[in-house]
Protein backbone atom coordinates (compact mmCIF):
# COMPACT_ATOMS: atom_id res chain seq x y z
CA UNK A 1 0.00 0.00 0.00
CA UNK A 2 2.68 2.21 0.88
CA UNK A 3 4.11 1.97 -2.54
CA UNK A 4 0.84 3.21 -4.10
CA UNK A 5 0.92 6.03 -2.08
CA UNK A 6 3.96 6.89 -2.58
CA UNK A 7 3.23 6.29 -6.68
CA UNK A 8 0.38 8.58 -6.60
CA UNK A 9 1.59 11.24 -4.42
CA UNK A 10 5.01 11.67 -6.58
CA UNK A 11 2.77 11.51 -10.00
CA UNK A 12 0.00 14.44 -9.08
CA UNK A 13 2.73 16.45 -6.70
CA UNK A 14 2.57 19.01 -9.27
CA UNK A 15 -0.96 18.94 -10.63
CA UNK A 16 -2.47 22.24 -9.67
CA UNK A 17 -5.88 20.98 -9.39
CA UNK A 18 -4.70 17.91 -6.62
CA UNK A 19 -5.64 18.86 -3.10
CA UNK A 20 -2.53 18.04 -0.57
CA UNK A 21 -3.23 17.46 2.94
CA UNK A 22 -1.65 16.08 5.96
CA UNK A 23 -4.19 14.70 9.01
CA UNK A 24 -2.81 14.17 12.31
CA UNK A 25 -4.96 12.51 15.28
CA UNK A 26 -3.76 13.31 18.55
CA UNK A 27 -4.42 11.60 21.68
CA UNK A 28 -7.98 10.99 23.54
CA UNK A 29 -9.10 14.04 26.21
CA UNK A 30 -11.77 12.89 28.76
CA UNK A 31 -14.59 15.81 29.38
CA UNK A 32 -16.50 16.52 32.03
CA UNK A 33 -15.77 18.17 35.64
CA UNK A 34 -12.38 17.26 36.28
CA UNK A 35 -9.14 18.21 38.10
CA UNK A 36 -6.82 18.61 35.41
CA UNK A 37 -3.96 18.39 38.37
CA UNK A 38 -5.62 21.71 39.77
CA UNK A 39 -4.51 23.16 36.44
CA UNK A 40 -6.58 25.93 34.32
CA UNK A 41 -6.14 28.67 31.66
CA UNK A 42 -7.81 31.19 33.82
CA UNK A 43 -7.18 32.98 37.05
CA UNK A 44 -8.54 30.25 39.42
CA UNK A 45 -9.02 26.59 38.88
CA UNK A 46 -12.38 25.77 38.63
CA UNK A 47 -13.92 23.36 41.38
CA UNK A 48 -13.78 19.70 40.42
CA UNK A 49 -15.27 16.31 41.34
CA UNK A 50 -13.68 14.74 44.03
CA UNK A 51 -12.15 12.13 41.86
CA UNK A 52 -11.70 12.10 38.08
CA UNK A 53 -13.90 8.80 37.77
CA UNK A 54 -16.69 10.11 35.45
CA UNK A 55 -16.48 12.16 32.81
CA UNK A 56 -19.30 12.83 30.08
CA UNK A 57 -17.83 11.87 26.96
CA UNK A 58 -14.06 11.44 25.37
CA UNK A 59 -12.97 13.71 22.33
CA UNK A 60 -10.02 13.27 19.60
CA UNK A 61 -8.83 16.29 18.55
CA UNK A 62 -7.17 16.31 15.14
CA UNK A 63 -6.56 18.65 12.45
CA UNK A 64 -6.13 18.71 8.66
CA UNK A 65 -3.17 20.83 7.38
CA UNK A 66 -3.55 22.32 3.44
CA UNK A 67 -0.31 22.08 1.96
CA UNK A 68 -0.07 24.56 -0.18
CA UNK A 69 -0.91 27.14 1.94
CA UNK A 70 -0.15 25.94 5.44
CA UNK A 71 -4.05 26.21 6.53
CA UNK A 72 -4.41 24.14 9.32
CA UNK A 73 -8.37 23.43 10.95
CA UNK A 74 -8.19 21.58 14.05
CA UNK A 75 -11.54 19.66 14.62
CA UNK A 76 -12.87 17.58 17.64
CA UNK A 77 -14.06 14.07 16.70
CA UNK A 78 -16.28 11.08 19.04
CA UNK A 79 -16.18 8.44 16.95
CA UNK A 80 -14.03 5.66 16.61
CA UNK A 81 -10.57 7.40 14.75
CA UNK A 82 -7.97 5.21 13.83
CA UNK A 83 -3.84 6.14 12.52
CA UNK A 84 -5.16 5.19 9.05
CA UNK A 85 -7.09 8.26 8.72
Amino acid sequence: MKENVFRENQRDYHNPKSLRISIVSIAKVKVGNLSRGGKARTLEAKQADDHDTEWTSVMTPFGILITLTDQLSIYMGQSALTSDL
